[in-house]
């Protein structure tokens, strides 16, 4: 769990991900939990960014 303690900013270009100048945006956290959690405790997440029939396990991020 974190909490976001920044605005974000649309005009930096993270270079962390793999294709390129697609995410833009960064925004700086403060980390408040952490710890490892079996993904099917995640499995009933339903995304709307994949109309709502896609777990949220089913997102390159979200696979092991």
């Amino acid at each position: 769990m974190a909490e976001m303690i920044s605005p974000v900013d649309f005009e930096c270009t993270p270079d962390i991900w793999q294709e390129k100048g697609v995410y833009k945006g960064s925004f700086k956290v403060r980390w408040i939990f952490c710890k490892n959690a079996d993904y099917a405790l995640f499995s009933h997440i339903l995304l709307d960014a994949t109309r709502g029939d896609l777990p949220a396990l089913h997102l390159r991020d979200a696979l092991p």
